[in-house]
């Protein structure tokens, strides 16, 4: 009895002693449980989204079919070479769409670039396309008479297309990296989500972006045969972001931007109104910088694709027009 009475007392202090150690075991479990099935929740709504969107043959643009489609101006800012990069900059010059409503503006810092043979041929080779190598250095917003006469900030992409965003003709502005391929309908597609045409007619939007799915091209290329055979060093890092981008970053890309809680935005192909940008960055008459309205008002940050879509999607603009003519900001 002595021994037993003792056993159950011992049994007794430790259920008192470890009841708030259960507690909080209790607890972590259910946040656990609630994280682990929102997260869940997301991955699966962001398959959704994707095998739907796949099972779907993409309409045909209504604009790019249009005698007044509107004017876009596909800015493609480059620097170095870049796998493939003649045929991903050749893709824009091979969009349905209206040839007379399509200006394309290929940006390099410098004429000693690698890159700029490339340029320089692809705009022989597309004559009927009305396209423009732009160079940085020439810019005569930067420099007069070898002096800096324009306060820009460090931002190197946006100095690289400072320039062809101020001399882009017509009102949409399309921004694409010059490692992106793109099917010959996107531009037509983006235009008609852009200005509320096709299948979303009357819902117009502000910001049109595109879900970025990578390729690894090593081999492909020439580079086993330049370099030797790969090792798995050598193509680790671009298996590797193939990977995350088609499985991981795709599925919960699209869910953030199904559910739209937040702007999600990788700027790798954006198209906007330029009339919308600079109507939120237009400086005050205070300020000393007084840059232009637009691109330059984020060159003294990094990641400026996110700022452009954060500011667009946190602020109205209206009344306006949308998409025939350039748009004039109404009281």
């Amino acid at each position: 009895m002595i021994k037993l009475r003792s056993f159950s007392d011992a049994v007794g202090f430790g259920s008192a002693t470890g009841h708030g150690g259960v507690q909080w075991s209790v607890a972590l479990g259910w946040i656990g449980l609630i994280w682990y099935s929102t997260v869940t929740a997301v991955c699966a709504l962001g398959y959704y989204k994707i095998w739907r969107y796949c099972l779907r043959r993409p309409q045909q643009s209504r604009s790019a079919t249009s005698s007044d489609a509107p004017h876009v101006t596909i800015v493609r800012p480059v620097k170095g070479l870049e796998p493939n990069l003649y045929d991903c900059l050749a893709s824009t010059f091979r969009q349905d769409y209206p040839r007379d409503r399509l200006t394309v503006c290929l940006c390099v810092s410098s004429r000693s670039d690698p890159s700029h043979p490339i340029l320089e041929k692809l705009v022989s080779d597309f004559p009927h396309i009305d396209a423009r190598v732009y160079v940085e250095e020439e810019d005569p917003l930067f420099l007069s008479d070898n002096e800096p006469v324009y306060d820009m900030g460090p931002n190197p992409k946006i100095r690289n297309m400072s320039r062809a965003y101020r001399e882009a003709k017509g009102d949409i502005v399309w921004i694409a990296d010059c490692n992106i391929w793109v099917g010959k309908g996107v531009c037509g597609r983006m235009v008609d989500k852009l200005c509320g045409l096709g299948a979303d007619s009357g819902k117009e939007n502000k910001f049109v972006h595109h879900l970025p799915v990578a390729m690894d091209v090593t081999g492909a290329t020439g580079t086993k045969e330049e370099h030797g055979q790969a090792g798995a060093l050598a193509v680790g890092g671009g298996r590797l972001e193939e990977l995350f981008l088609s499985s991981s970053h795709a599925k919960m890309y699209t869910a953030i931007n199904t559910v739209l809680i937040a702007p999600c935005i990788v700027g790798k192909s954006n198209m906007f109104r330029r009339s919308h940008l600079d109507y939120l960055t237009t400086p005050p008459p205070t300020d000393a910088r007084q840059r232009n309205p637009g691109i330059d008002y984020f060159s003294d940050n990094i990641c400026e694709d996110h700022l452009i879509g954060d500011l667009l999607w946190k602020n109205k603009i209206g009344p306006y027009t949308l998409c025939s003519t350039p748009a004039r900001p109404l009281n």
